[in-house]
């Protein structure tokens, strides 16, 4: 039986922030899911995920075929890890934002 290899990157300090421009563009081209975790200080909001073709391009949000927005509500008494929404694996590069105060967040994908 062939052994498929599988890829796994762990980022670290990958800034979420109100603006898809100062959001850290996370390359996702080699990737399909992953998890991440808010910072120990945990500000709660909505995180929103957005799309662009390379690191520079213009970020616009993600939907899924029922064309509702790839987001995820953040607690804000608990840290907890969070899925990176399903919407969001055919993208090559991926940036989120908040609705509430910019947070940092370590991100784990699996390929």
């Amino acid at each position: 039986m062939a052994r498929i290899a599988r890829g796994h990157l762990r980022l670290s300090s990958v800034s979420v922030t109100t603006d898809s421009t100062a959001a850290t563009a996370i390359s996702f081209r080699d990737f399909a899911g992953g998890v991440l975790t808010p910072s120990t200080t945990v500000n709660g909001g909505t995180y929103h995920f957005n799309s662009a073709p390379t690191s520079t391009g213009a970020f616009v949000p993600i939907y899924d075929e029922d064309d509702s927005a790839a987001t995820l509500a953040i607690s804000s008494t608990e840290r907890r890890a969070y899925e990176i929404p399903k919407a969001c694996y055919g993208a090559s590069w991926l940036a989120i934002t908040t609705t509430g105060t910019a947070d940092v967040v370590d991100v784990n994908l699996k390929g």
